[in-house]
Parts: structure tokens; C-alpha cells; sequence
């Protein structure tokens, strides 16, 4: 605590540093808690594609199999609250192209001409074109490396937006500082009032997300009221010490 207390008043820069290394951490938590789940669902994705592929699709139309229908759940229903969430891909070479898909489930549906993407009210259709061959194969390693690109992907995304986020929060409640250093009579600078929230902010945080992975929830709006309160002891008490309370704005 002591050191936090030094760095506060004592400390080099705004520690927007901070800021980064609790986007970081919280970005890789993300990324480590999707990476399982995904991964687990990589044979489930094998065992659906061996049951639709081969397909070979020549000049635009599909030539094998020829009249055929066959249809994958892509995702398992919800079975505990009888809802069907399923996402459905359908093969089905007997047609040509849909000629209703107003009630049609979501999913993927493709005929011997055209490639279907129905989701909600939305149908978007595609023709095919060219000529290829999805084989029937093991695509387990294919699948897992993608499943660490996308993870990846999706941290860096995670770690940019978070910290964008912590920042906005950060510079709102340096300026709510300034208000209380005023009100309390105890002049600052910028750095100082910077650094001290951006060490609140990021311990209020972390006690958020403890609480929250043992299970609670904090109520709305509690979050800003630690941390008004703690901006208002720590600027009480560093206004009271001889080494800041001198400082100018």
C-alpha cells in the first residue's frame, strides 16, 4: 500500500501504463476462457462435416451426390428449456433453388445452383460458381488452428476496446478529481490526479471481477461510488502530508 501511496504521489507519467496491463490481463482471461470451449467443439464440427461431405461442385452446379438430401444440426438445441436454437445446414440436390424460404429455420442451405445464408427474417442468397471439391477428410488440425487464430483475434480486439474503455473512464473521473481536489481546497496537477485514478480504477476493478467469479454481482452503480469515494480519502489524506499539499495546478 505504502508503495502504491509513493508511486501516487511521487510517481513518473499519468499511469495510463496501468491501464494497458489491466486491459492486457482481462483481454487474456477472455481469451483463455473462449479457447476451451471452442476447442471442445472441434470433433463435434468433424463429426457434422463427415456426414455431409464429399461435395463437388462442377461449372457452377453440384454433381455429387446427385439427389440428395441430407440436413446437420451445426449447434446442439437447447433440450433444458425445450428451445430450438439450432443452426441448421442443409444439403439438398434434388432442388435447383428454394422456392420458399419465408419459414425456413436459420442455417446454411445449399441446392444443386445456389448457396443460402437464412438468419431471422433475412435470406441471403448466393450462386455458385467455378468448379471444386470439399473433400471428405480430417480437418481436426485445420479446425484447432483456427480456433488459436480466431481466440487470438478476438483477445487483441478484446485488449484494444478495453483499453480504449479504461481510458475514456480514467480522464471522466480525472476530471471528477479535480472537482473534489477544488472542493477540498488541495491543489493538483494533472499527472498526480491521472495516476491516482488510474490505481483506483484498476483495483476497484480487480475486486469487480474477484466478486464476480465467486459468484456476485455488484449492484449498478456501485462501481462509481468506490471509486468517488476512494478518489475523495486518497485526496483527503495526501492533502493533509506535507509533500503534496503544496502542489499547483
Amino acid at each position: 500500500m505504502t508503495k502504491l501511496l509513493n508511486y501516487i504521489a511521487h510517481g513518473k507519467g499519468y499511469g495510463v501504463f496501468l491501464l494497458f496491463v489491466l486491459a492486457f490481463l482481462l483481454a487474456l482471461y477472455t481469451a483463455f476462457a473462449l479457447r476451451s470451449p471452442m476447442l471442445e467443439m472441434v470433433p463435434y464440427v468433424q463429426e457434422q462435416a463427415d456426414k455431409m461431405l464429399p461435395i463437388t461442385v462442377e461449372n457452377g452446379k453440384v454433381t455429387d451426390p446427385v439427389r440428395t438430401v441430407r440436413e446437420v444440426d451445426l449447434f446442439a438445441d437447447d433440450e433444458e428449456n425445450n428451445e430450438d436454437d439450432g443452426f441448421v445446414f442443409v444439403l439438398d440436390t434434388t432442388l435447383d433453388e428454394l422456392t420458399n424460404t419465408d419459414q425456413l429455420p436459420e442455417g446454411f442451405y445449399l441446392t444443386r445452383s445456389y448457396f443460402y445464408h437464412v438468419e431471422k427474417n433475412d435470406v441471403d442468397r448466393t450462386r455458385l460458381e467455378g468448379s471444386f471439391t470439399l473433400e471428405k477428410k480430417d480437418y481436426t488440425e485445420s479446425l484447432e488452428k483456427f480456433v488459436h487464430l480466431a481466440v487470438l483475434g478476438i483477445a487483441v480486439v478484446v485488449l484494444v476496446l478495453m483499453f480504449i474503455y479504461f481510458l475514456f473512464c480514467a480522464w471522466i473521473y480525472t476530471f471528477l478529481a479535480w472537482i473534489m481536489a477544488a472542493l477540498l481546497k488541495f491543489k493538483t496537477v494533472y499527472d498526480f490526479r491521472m495516476r491516482l485514478t488510474c490505481v483506483v480504477f484498476c483495483l476497484i476493478t480487480v475486486l469487480e471481477f474477484i466478486v464476480a467469479r465467486l459468484g456476485f454481482e455488484l449492484p449498478f452503480g456501485i462501481f462509481s461510488v468506490l471509486m468517488i469515494a476512494a478518489q475523495v480519502g486518497l485526496l483527503f489524506y495526501f492533502s493533509k502530508q506535507p509533500h503534496t499539499k503544496k502542489r499547483k495546478k
